[in-house]
């Protein structure tokens, strides 16, 4: 009874909705199997909107949300669907409905707005992780400095508003570590990829005690990926020793963790130290037992420092020369001052110095005898220094 008189008051608003309207319809024995039946905006009088689905389009109650099949897109169906789910609002006129899904729109609109804000702000946020990561500043760099910074810029270019969007961006100190892990993380998965992927790669390994006085395992690997790559892979702490077995244990535990065979290994670069190339249990050693293919070299930096150890007696000099003068320049801080100002000098002079003109340089500087000396033996000829003398 109810039913019949929510359904007599609500005719007078809907009794000139157009029936449906029905597409690719064929007559004969099979044509209810070909309909597909479009919206019309007059259903919107029965509180139903369009999935927006042209393949497929299916009414959905702007009440609850309900989306119904294609087939009841008809004015009956829509209509005994609003008597008997929502009779509270079955009297209600097409305004109001058209005001209902006003409202709904904007509420969705808001809400990807939202997201979208939220998906730019942890963007922006790894981006400046990224950045502190490379400049090597502590964490705390993005509360403290770089999140005040914008704030105040944003704020006095482009309003309050926009300065409430950006100060959205979490850079707090656990937020800005955290991003790094994940990154360094992300970054490790991607290489060990590609290793994969390539099945060939090359390692360069080192071993040295950093400044909190922790021995430190490091790796980079090489590889070709239409250019040779040469990427991080690895950074270990080692515990207690630093022998081979050790340097091997650590790699070996990296390799496995992450997948990785030894069959892989075309080559490992080293330095001379008998943890890495000893002949019985040097890092090389227990790496060829795993694949007797590895090609091993000697790191050409290290095979510098070594030929430099025993070149001829004049390039000795050279260097024995430009050790003395860096070690002399840097042993007080008023000496690099005083270097710095006759680097000045003589800079402006185009390098063509006097010896009197030098010897007015060491006037005005405050140097003792002894120290002006050794300035003198440093930095002036055999002609200048016999003129001076004089």
């Amino acid at each position: 009874m109810v039913a019949s008189s929510i359904g007599t008051a609500s005719e007078s608003n809907i009794e000139d909705v157009p029936g449906p309207s029905e597409s690719k319809c064929k007559k004969g024995k099979h044509a209810s199997l070909s309909k597909k039946r479009t919206y019309v905006d007059a259903y919107l009088a029965y509180g139903f909107t369009s999935n927006n689905d042209e393949d497929n389009p299916r009414p959905v109650c702007l009440v609850y949300g309900d989306t119904l099949s294609n087939g009841a897109m008809v004015p009956s169906k829509l209509k005994r669907h609003l008597n008997t789910r929502h009779p509270f609002v079955s009297q209600r006129d097409m305004a109001y409905f058209s005001r209902l899904l006003k409202g709904q729109s904007k509420a969705a609109t808001k809400m990807v707005k939202k997201v979208s804000v939220a998906d730019t702000a942890l963007k922006a946020s790894f981006r400046v992780a990224e950045l502190i990561a490379k400049k090597m500043k502590p964490h705390t760099t993005g509360e403290e400095i770089i999140g005040p910074a914008y704030n105040i810029i944003v704020e006095t270019m482009l309003g309050k508003e926009a300065q409430e969007q950006i100060s959205k961006v979490p850079l707090s100190n656990n937020t800005i570590s955290r991003r790094i892990s994940e990154m360094s993380t992300d970054i490790n998965e991607e290489v060990v990829k590609q290793i994969k992927s390539k099945r060939k790669f090359a390692l360069q390994v080192d071993e040295s005690t950093d400044i909190a006085e922790k021995c430190q395992l490091v790796g980079f690997c090489k590889f070709i990926d239409k250019d040779i790559v040469e990427q991080f892979m690895f950074c270990e702490e080692l515990q207690t020793t630093t022998t081979g077995e050790d340097i091997f244990a650590s790699v070996n535990s990296y390799l496995t963790q992450h997948g990785l065979s030894w069959n892989y290994f075309c080559g490992i670069c080293t330095d001379g130290a008998p943890s890495m190339i000893g002949k019985y249990k040097g890092f090389i050693t227990r790496a060829l037992k795993e694949n007797p293919s590895i090609i091993t070299t000697h790191c050409f930096l290290h095979r510098e420092a070594l030929v430099a150890k025993t070149c001829g007696e004049e390039l000795t000099e050279v260097l024995n020369q430009a050790v003395k003068m860096v070690n002399f320049i840097k042993s007080r801080p008023l000496k690099k001052r005083v270097f710095q100002k006759v680097y000045q000098e003589m800079e402006k002079l185009d390098w063509i110095v006097s010896p009197f003109e030098l010897a007015d340089m060491v006037e005005e500087l405050d140097f003792t005898a002894i120290e002006r000396d050794e300035f003198l033996d440093m930095f002036a000829d055999s002609t200048q220094s016999q003129i001076l003398e004089e």
